[in-house]
């Protein structure tokens, strides 16, 4: 009797972790990208993205970076025959990707100001922005586009933010549709060529 309370204690717990939400947020403009992760209303971690590093740091970077492309050699992958697979890999994606978009929600908004020398590219520029808010909106996704136009002067700022919120569970179920879906005996043939 002990033992099926205990099972099913973790069974139920199990089903809490994967039934809670998981809120992803970020805002990005010209100087940063600031993204920050919740899992039931619990700060995981912020991610900071863009912050100044000196020149000493930025060239050790990329002399280890160097190394490593060099220690690696040219991979293990054969790339025409993995480039054959790439239909299959973007219609992988764009399933997982269906899938996530009708499990979740997304709310985007772009504030800030646009402008130019040229009305008529102002003007061409804020059509297309509001195109790509009415295709987006057709996905399901709210977009508040608040973009106030300059036409004479060359005021440009823009802020995107954005909130994403989508079940545990939901993410971690693209993993095997994704694998169900990916083109094995090809990436499988492209491991066995490099």
């Amino acid at each position: 009797m002990l033992l099926a309370i205990t099972v099913g204690a973790i069974i139920w717990f199990v089903l809490l972790l994967l039934y809670g939400q998981l809120f992803i947020f970020f805002r990005w403009s010209k100087e940063k990208l600031i993204l920050k992760v919740r899992y039931f209303y619990l700060p995981l971690y912020p991610f900071p993205f863009g912050k100044k590093k000196g020149k000493e740091e930025e060239e050790n970077e990329e002399e280890a970076e160097e190394e490593e492309t060099e220690k690696k050699g040219k991979g293990r992958f054969h790339w025409p025959s993995l480039i054959t697979a790439a239909p299959e890999l973007v219609g992988t994606l764009l399933k997982s990707l269906r899938f996530l978009f009708g499990h979740g929600e997304l709310d985007l908004s772009l504030q800030g100001k646009l402008g130019g020398e040229d009305p008529a590219q102002v003007g061409q520029l804020l059509g297309l922005l509001e195109a790509v808010r009415g295709t987006l909106t057709g996905f399901g996704i709210l977009v508040k586009n608040e973009v106030t136009p300059h036409f004479l002067e060359e005021k440009t700022d823009l802020k995107l933010r954005g909130e994403v919120k989508i079940r545990l569970g939901y993410l971690l179920a693209v993993i095997p549709l994704a694998l169900h879906y990916l083109p094995k005996r090809k990436l499988w043939r492209a491991w066995r060529r490099g």
